[in-house]
């Protein structure tokens, strides 16, 4: 249980943060001199899906580390 509650706990929380300020610095990180407006713009995107992404599964991980505690037989 307590294995399971790190993992998915310190995992989910990091992946949470990371995606977080992925969706921030998104603008930032796709200011790439040379490159036109259209990749930028199409950088930009994908790096939002992938801030997304990271949230979702963060979060994800965090239930299931809360889900876990409660979920685990009382021997454990």
């Amino acid at each position: 249980m307590v294995g399971n509650l790190l993992f998915f706990g310190i995992g989910g929380l990091a992946l949470l943060l990371l995606g977080a300020w992925g969706l921030r610095s998104a603008g930032r990180l796709s200011a790439v001199d040379g490159w036109d407006v259209e990749s930028r713009e199409h950088r930009r995107g994908v790096l939002r899906r992938g801030g997304i992404s990271c949230t979702v599964v963060g979060a994800l991980f965090l239930v299931v580390a809360v889900a876990s505690i409660f979920l685990s037989p009382s021997g454990e």
